[in-house]
């Protein structure tokens, strides 16, 4: 596992073992912290599943946003399924608005993301991009 953590509060936590790789997310996801996430979506380019679990994320402005709209694009092009995991409203709100929920599956959990992957693995697809 890797932790990537600035002086704001702001952590990322990837979880590369597990299957799918999960990339947790806390603390405001922002200008000063979409880097962060780069850097932890860079970590896990190449796995075949990505979970972007940002449960513990309170808010996100446009540059955060395009942080996780690039990442999916690039764990996309490299080949992996990937799922938001997300459960506060103010940010589904923000999902919905930009139309990113119509474009990347949302899951409640962890675990839910996990069955999203596994079956489009087996043959049910993700939503396209």
């Amino acid at each position: 596992m890797t932790t990537r953590q600035n002086e704001i509060a702001f952590s990322v936590l990837i979880d590369n073992e597990a299957n799918p790789a999960v990339i947790h997310v806390a603390g405001e996801l922002d200008s000063f912290s979409a880097c962060e996430l780069r850097a932890g979506i860079a970590d896990v380019i190449g796995r075949p599943g990505a979970i972007l679990d940002i449960q513990d994320v309170p808010f996100v402005d446009s540059a955060g946003l395009g942080a996780i709209v690039g990442g999916i694009r690039r764990l996309r092009d490299a080949g992996a399924s990937v799922v938001l995991c997300c459960t506060r409203s103010s940010v589904l709100r923000l999902l919905g608005t930009t139309g990113l929920d119509r474009i990347v599956p949302i899951a409640d959990s962890p675990a839910e993301a996990r069955r999203i992957i596994a079956d489009a693995q087996d043959g049910q697809a993700l939503l396209a991009g």
